[in-house]
């Protein structure tokens, strides 16, 4: 984002409290409700076998608890996280940012509404593309046991089983990869459109996002295969770092304790500054390919028109230089 230079570790440090509040706030929430769901389905498995009736009720009252969870992480997750969009978005412009700017979704009632109603309408296509991608993954894990049953009939060919192992859950961490990138991109941009004109009426935001993400200027691939192969090399070093922290907390020492500790925090500062440049290149992404919408003027100043604001604006989608 180059015009948000001098702004970066602004930006960051807004984001890394935001996210911090986000997550205490939810993770506290989650678990009273959890425990409510637990303390109902002891009670309903109190004093006898389970029975296909107990059963049936615990499977209902887990799908109400992931539904509670779902509605929670909108109304807490999605205007949080929308302020974080802000600060980039606004920040991205050139403008200067406030950390009050990262609570315009709580402005007034009318922006709150407006976008709960996004939030919900997001959740209700992501999770339905999410469940499609289950599906694809079942049927794909069928096509392995088949070719596993015809290609491999003697027990004894471990390797050859291992290595059908192995791609199967290399293809799905792939298409795993793309689908999220793909939700995350449109569900940005309908933020994104949010910011800009937040009374365009709900299905306009998503059809606007959606017009944005696959029929800009600038192609979806390059910026899913960059962000692909960055999110790849990143949890590869994660996964790394990790066993080297579980190894060094089981040494049950206070120097190797301490080693973990650091790369603990190690781990978090690399988060940050990964989610950093992820949003950074759909910022960029979006500046290029962004829809010329009518701008909706949260103050005098704050909107100005979209041609002026991003003319010349970005020369790469993953130009994220300080």
């Amino acid at each position: 984002m180059q015009q948000a230079k001098g702004q970066h570790g602004k930006v960051i440090l807004f984001s890394m409290v935001m996210f911090i509040v986000a997550m205490v706030l939810t993770f506290m929430i989650s678990m009273i409700t959890m425990l409510i769901f637990g303390g109902v389905v002891s009670a309903v498995f109190a004093g006898g076998e389970p029975t296909p009736g107990k059963i049936f009720l615990a499977i209902v009252l887990y799908i109400i608890l992931l539904f509670v969870l779902g509605i929670i992480s909108i109304l807490i997750i999605t205007p949080l996280f929308t302020g974080l969009y802000h600060w980039m978005i606004k920040a991205g412009r050139g403008e200067q940012i406030t950390f009050k700017d990262g609570f315009i979704a709580f402005k007034d009632k009318d922006h709150f509404i407006k976008l709960i109603k996004l939030g919900l309408f997001n959740f209700a296509w992501s999770n339905i593309l999410i469940m499609a991608l289950v599906a694809l993954f079942f049927l794909i894990a069928m096509i392995f046991i088949a070719l596993g049953a015809t290609l491999l009939p003697s027990s004894n060919d471990v390797g050859a089983g291992i290595f059908l192992f192995i791609l199967f859950y290399i293809i799905a961490y792939i298409l795993y990869i793309i689908v999220i990138c793909l939700v995350s991109l449109v569900v940005f941009m309908t933020q994104a459109i949010y910011l800009e004109n937040y009374n365009m009426p709900t299905i306009e935001k998503v059809k606007t996002a959606f017009k944005t993400t696959f029929k800009g200027k600038v192609g979806i691939w390059s910026l899913l295969i960059k962000n692909i192969l960055f999110i790849i090399a990143y949890s590869i070093v994660t996964v790394i770092l990790y066993v080297v922290m579980i190894f060094l907390f089981a040494q049950e020492n206070a120097f190797t304790s301490l080693l973990a500790f650091i790369i603990l925090i190690l781990l978090f500062l690399m988060f940050c500054l990964f989610s950093y440049f992820i949003m950074g290149s759909l910022v960029s992404f979006y500046h290029h390919n962004k829809q010329n919408q009518p701008i909706s003027r949260h103050s005098n100043n704050e909107h100005q028109d979209a041609e002026k604001i991003y003319k010349d604006d970005y020369h790469s989608i993953d130009r994220f230089d300080g």
